[in-house]
């Protein structure tokens, strides 16, 4: 790992780099060490595709930050409001170095003439792709925007509104950066966005895979030559795991189809082990 104090040598404020250090950022890790040297906080297009927290936000924000610096508009996209919300409530701490951040999600129809006040700002697909139709005088200024969620791409509803948004932003000289935990074709998108890729397989933590066999009421871990019985609590295969990583004080995420799916088992979950 390499220090944060680096950054100076790539453009970035001693303000922002205290800042860093003040929310214990002191070293970068070797992805964001990787995509500093693959150029992503000079003038290229740059895609990033990298596993879940292995600090590809981060990555966005400093270039984001060091765009803010040179005198620029920067823009953080995002699929869902309430996601762009969360972005914009940890960006807030950049106020601190005299940022000014603001958030645009709905009212596809107003121009918005009014975020031209802020440095940073954060925004729907959907919404920022009718800020480039409806042409707000400060957007002229907006010269990098970070795309999160990137694969999105592939989506046969979003991607489309994803690409214009890209072709327009190419076509006016801005720098765009993709934020992707995966993606299926990354050297071609790449290629299209004239970007340089980084693609990494480092995380912070180690992954260990595993499967449920409902026969033996056991995980079975991949490459490990190990079986973890799971205790009959419950009676249901995944109540049972929730339970037994509970009592273990293990941290769990569970992902389900959809919402309704997510609710009612949030419920099961209350019901049976609350």
């Amino acid at each position: 790992m390499s220090s944060v104090e680096i950054l100076s040598k790539y453009g970035l404020p001693s303000s922002y780099i205290n800042l860093l250090k003040e929310r214990g950022i002191v070293y970068l890790n070797p992805l964001q060490v990787k995509a500093i040297e693959s150029g992503v906080l000079d003038e290229k297009n740059a895609l990033i595709v990298a596993p879940t927290a292995s600090g590809k936000t981060l990555i966005g924000e400093m270039a984001l930050v060091k765009n803010c610096f040179n005198g620029f508009k920067s823009i953080y996209l995002v699929p869902l409001r309430a996601l762009a919300s969360e972005i914009y409530d940890d960006f807030q701490i950049l106020s601190n170095i005299g940022l000014k951040i603001g958030i645009t999600t709905g009212d596809y129809e107003s121009p918005a003439e009014y975020l031209g006040k802020y440095d940073l700002i954060m925004a729907t697909y959907e919404r920022f792709d009718s800020l480039l139709r409806l042409k707000p005088s400060w957007l002229k200024n907006v010269k990098c925007v970070v795309i999160d969620e990137f694969h999105n791409i592939n989506d046969p509803d979003r991607g489309p509104i994803i690409e214009m948004i890209i072709a327009r932003l190419l076509n006016n000289n801005v720098k765009v950066i993709g934020l992707s935990a995966t993606i299926g074709n990354p050297h071609v998108l790449a290629k299209w966005m004239d970007a340089v890729l980084v693609d990494y397989a480092w995380r912070p933590v180690e992954l260990i895979e595993g499967y449920f066999d409902k026969n033996s009421h056991s995980i079975i871990y991949i490459d490990r030559n190990r079986i973890e019985k799971i205790n009959y609590r419950v009676g249901s295969p995944l109540l049972d795991i929730v339970l037994q990583s509970y009592l273990e004080d293990i941290q769990l995420l569970v992902f389900v189809h959809n919402r309704r799916k997510a609710e009612e088992y949030a419920e099961e979950f209350v019901e049976k082990l609350g």
